[in-house]
């Protein structure tokens, strides 16, 4: 195989358990799940689209972890990868691999999930490639004449096309140490991803990746991972080779069949998390991919800083924005009838600047949303006491200018029908706030007439005043 796997038509579910109620915690896993989404993203590794891409961080019951695996093994039509970092639980009666969940409990088997049931989700997806990655450290050991799990889980790697890759870690220090970012065999993974291999030729395969970390984790002194796959499927091109000097041509893609966006995001077999609601106006329309990747990775900044700085694991968030992706997490957010928990959390914490709403006002992020969109952000960041920096005043940036207010009067408002039902239309359907007035609104489009909350007319009014201050002072 001499290309990389077709993103559009390839998935990977990146599922991980750091806190535990009974287990100890492993910290280091959560970054494992945030790095490996980062670089499998990129398009100089492999680039697939961020929806592709599903992140699940401690899970709490079986179908938190088993739903991800499931859903990419359905729609993966080319290659399909399921990573696992966490704690691994032994079966003592039995000697199955189990995969611990939040809740789990090493004397209470059925509180973690059989391995067994992410193995036959793989082997019935249409894919031709099906990649498990283990980063497992054990509770226990096998007793008696039982199998080792991880060699019982590699041995049940029987299809055309499968490739187990394990870690065998002896203890919870070997696969997480002190001091380190990632557990011990992700982070050699990673290495690879980012790095490359020098040496090697523009496209790496599984066997190369598999013998490279080997061989580094035997030179630590470390847990020596191991694989097993059946017939050829360590020949199976992986990802593109950072490390290769030669100036040719760019390795494309195999040739992928048209995909819509609608295809990618909401498709019948890829129910989002959170349903969309309807939203009052357009997006704007924007080619700009590498744009969309850079708010996409904001998003992700801002969940990491969120944790780090103001100690709120927005772990649902993190969910939304790896099934939807980060701009339509974004719109979807802006949509919303209230704010989100998150939000308050953040709020509480007197964090506003870390919320989706300042990463919306961002200037470098101003062309992938509408105006309203961003003034939703903005007059709800206002109402919440916070004040975001405004952006460099330019000629296309023209501020809605209050012409005539009065007490309200549905009959200015034949065209609005939230005006009808009493409600802002300045806002849009994310405002519920009572009407105060009717306001006659010069902007870009010309005059209009708004049925406004008490929010949007102290804006306008203050909007005014601004106007009328710098003509004072002109000479």
């Amino acid at each position: 195989m001499n290309v990389v796997p077709d993103p559009s038509r390839s998935r990977v579910a990146l599922i991980g358990t750091a806190r535990y109620d009974l287990l100890p915690a492993l910290a280091s896993v959560e970054d494992n799940l945030l790095s490996l989404a980062e670089v499998l993203t990129a398009h100089e590794v492999w680039g697939l689209p961020a929806a592709h891409v599903a992140i699940v961080p401690d899970p709490l019951t079986s179908a938190d972890l088993l739903d991800p695996v499931v859903r990419a093994a359905d729609e993966a039509t080319d290659t399909v990868v399921l990573y696992y970092a966490g704690h691994g639980l032994i079966d003592h009666l039995r000697g199955d691999l189990h995969l611990a969940l939040v809740g789990s409990d090493s004397q209470r088997m059925y509180t973690a999930v059989a391995y067994a049931h992410i193995r036959d989700a793989l082997l019935g997806s249409r894919a031709t490639r099906r990649i498990v990655i283990l980063d497992c450290c054990y509770s226990g050991r096998a007793l008696g004449t039982m199998a080792d799990p991880i060699t019982a889980a590699v041995d049940e790697a029987s299809a055309e096309g499968t490739y187990v890759l394990a870690a065998t870690a002896e203890n919870q220090k070997a696969l997480a140490p002190a001091g380190e970012s990632h557990t011990a065999f992700t982070a050699e993974l990673l290495r690879i991803f980012q790095n490359g291999i020098d040496g090697r030729g523009p496209l790496l395969d599984l066997d190369t990746i598999y013998n490279h970390v080997r061989a580094v984790m035997r030179g630590k002194g470390r847990p020596i991972p191991q694989k097993r796959d059946r017939n050829t499927a360590g020949q199976l091109t992986l990802i593109r080779n950072r490390a290769y000097a030669s100036h040719s041509a760019p390795v494309l893609p195999q040739q992928p069949p048209p995909v819509t966006s609608a295809q990618l995001r909401t498709g019948p077999s890829s129910p989002p998390l959170i349903r969309s609601r309807p939203r009052p106006s357009t997006s704007p329309a924007t080619n700009d991919q590498g744009l969309e990747r850079e708010f996409h990775a904001a998003m992700v900044e801002v969940y990491k800083r969120a944790k780090k700085e103001a100690g709120y694991p927005a772990t649902y968030f993190l969910k939304m924005i790896s099934e939807r992706g980060g701009l339509a997490s974004a719109r979807h957010l802006l949509c919303a009838s209230s704010v989100s928990d998150g939000f308050t959390a953040l709020w509480e914490r007197n964090r506003l600047d870390l919320s989706v709403e300042a990463v919306v006002l961002q200037s470098r992020f101003a062309s992938l949303f509408t105006e309203d969109e961003r003034e939703q952000a903005r007059a709800r960041l206002e109402e919440y006491g916070y004040v975001p920096p405004d952006p460099p005043r330019t000629e296309a940036a023209v501020k809605s200018q209050l012409v005539q207010e009065r007490d309200f009067d549905a009959a200015y408002h034949v065209g609005g029908p939230r005006a009808a039902e009493a409600k802002c239309s300045w806002h849009g359907s994310t405002c519920d706030d009572e009407v105060v007035a009717s306001v006659l609104v010069r902007d870009r489009g010309g005059e209009t007439w708004h049925a406004v909350c008490q929010r949007a007319l102290h804006k306008l009014r203050a909007s005014r005043a601004d106007e009328a201050s710098v003509r004072s002072s002109e000479p």
